[in-house]
């Protein structure tokens, strides 16, 4: 519904520089990014592990459908042909009728 928010939770590992990002462009009537942040468990701080979770945050406009595609990069070096992919068709769907 408009107004939702869509996290995606992906394993990054910021320590090479790769990180998530929208690899073609969204429709932005329907989806906006609205930010992406880093995050790492407490059993990957005590492994010292370097894998960490990318939580990258979407919020939904009007209805309509959107695919989203994420593609794992350094921002430096670009898209790569073997680059990770991670895609998703988001649909938004009118809020329910709260007369009723």
């Amino acid at each position: 519904h408009p107004t939702q928010q869509l996290v995606i939770q992906l394993e990054a590992n910021v320590t090479t520089g790769y990180q998530w990002e929208i690899d073609k462009t969204i429709n932005r009537s329907v989806l906006l990014a609205d930010g992406s942040k880093f995050s790492r468990t407490q059993q990957q701080r005590d492994q010292e592990d370097q894998v960490t979770e990318q939580y990258l945050r979407f919020v939904a406009q009007q209805p309509g459908r959107t695919r989203l595609q994420l593609v794992y990069v350094q921002p430096r070096v670009g898209t790569l042909e073997n680059s990770p992919r991670y895609e998703v068709d988001v649909i938004v769907v009118p809020k329910p009728d709260e007369t009723n």
